[in-house]
């Protein structure tokens, strides 16, 4: 009987591992495709995944009853995104503030005591925040004129990061990085990783002609961000008790699970590279 047991769960990782890369052989092109076209296109592909996004933040709490309110936040977050993509960066904190009233009144309607009341609010705002700022910062980084550049860069850094860590972890993994919040990422794999996009972001700079002191910075730094992303995700999952991100019943990336899920790493990474280009006035 021993002997038997790990056949089933070999046959379900080699049907799961199908599904992952049938996922990623079908939409992988298209938004690559997508990001290539750039404008409404690629900006329609972010706000869908914004929505998305948001929806399963709000859900994650679920288990512990903190349940956020997307009444308030799905709104917010189309507004959010639909003011970078028509360049009105500006709007922001009167949107931000708009879905914190809004959830606010929302909430006060509910008969649970204010003091015994779960921090729905807040659970709505924070996603709000992690979710719709850094894809309004990819939104507003596309649309310049050089974005597509920076967008390359985002992607592969990010994706190579990621695919080196867990090569590096699978050949190499000994030491922990992170138990508490991942215990399957290690010391080992996050070097490895972080080593592999620091060559291949330089590779898109240098591509791109846009190597320089301050790029180079950039580049060294990218890679880590992506394995705080990783890592913040992960920590947010546990203190909210859910294993994954998928809405239930709704298995919008099948063998990828959701949303978040797929873009945790590119969050700290385009935030550190929008502000790169806010900062440094790049022309």
């Amino acid at each position: 009987m021993s002997d038997a047991s790990p056949a089933p769960k070999q046959a379900q990782d080699a049907t799961n591992l199908r599904i992952r890369l049938l996922t990623a052989a079908t939409l992988g092109p298209l938004i690559i495709l997508l990001i290539i076209v750039g404008d409404w296109p690629f900006n329609t592909l972010i706000i869908a995944g914004g929505v998305l996004g948001l929806l399963e933040f709000c859900a994650l709490g679920e288990r512990q009853g903190w349940i956020g309110i997307t009444q308030a936040g799905v709104p917010a977050m189309l507004l959010l995104l639909m003011s970078f993509a028509n360049g009105l960066p500006q709007l922001f904190p009167a949107i931000f503030l708009m879905a914190a009233v809004i959830a606010a009144l929302i909430d006060s309607i509910r008969t649970v005591p204010l003091p015994e009341r779960p921090p729905h609010v807040l659970v709505t705002l924070v996603g709000l925040a992690y979710i719709g700022f850094p894809l309004a910062f990819m939104i507003a980084i596309r649309g310049r004129a050089d974005g597509l550049n920076w967008l390359a860069f985002i992607m592969t850094t990010t994706w190579v990061t990621d695919t080196f860590a867990y090569i590096g972890g699978r050949l190499w993994g000994k030491r922990k990085l992170a138990p508490m919040i991942s215990p399957k990422k290690t010391v080992e794999g996050a070097i490895t990783g972080v080593a592999a996009g620091v060559v291949s972001g330089m590779i898109v700079l240098a591509s791109a002609g846009y190597l320089a002191p301050g790029t180079i910075v950039l580049a060294i730094l990218a890679p880590p961000m992506a394995v705080l992303g990783d890592l913040l995700e992960s920590w947010i999952k546990r203190q909210l008790g859910a294993g994954d991100s998928h809405l239930s019943g709704l298995d919008v990336i099948p063998g990828h699970g959701g949303v978040l899920d797929r873009v945790d790493s590119l969050i700290l990474v385009t935030v550190v590279v929008y502000v790169y280009l806010v900062i440094s006035g790049w022309a």
